[in-house]
């Protein structure tokens, strides 16, 4: 019961947060970082984007060490 809860709660803050990225009523980045910590960084629909984030990290470091 607690898994589908806390499931819907962190969706309800995604759209939340992507509603309020498109319409700049409130800032949405707060919305979306308490979507991920409610979800966890394993959900299928956060890992992708944290794979992606870290990849261009890495890509970042590199082209700073060659700097």
């Amino acid at each position: 019961m607690w898994v589908r809860t806390r499931t819907a709660i962190g969706y309800a803050l995604l759209v939340a947060g992507v509603a309020d990225v498109l319409l700049p009523i409130v800032p949405g980045t707060p919305f979306l970082i308490a979507a991920v910590a409610v979800l966890g960084s394993d959900h299928p629909v956060i890992r992708p984007w944290k794979e992606r984030i870290e990849r261009l990290m890495k890509k970042t470091r590199k082209l700073k060490e060659t700097d």
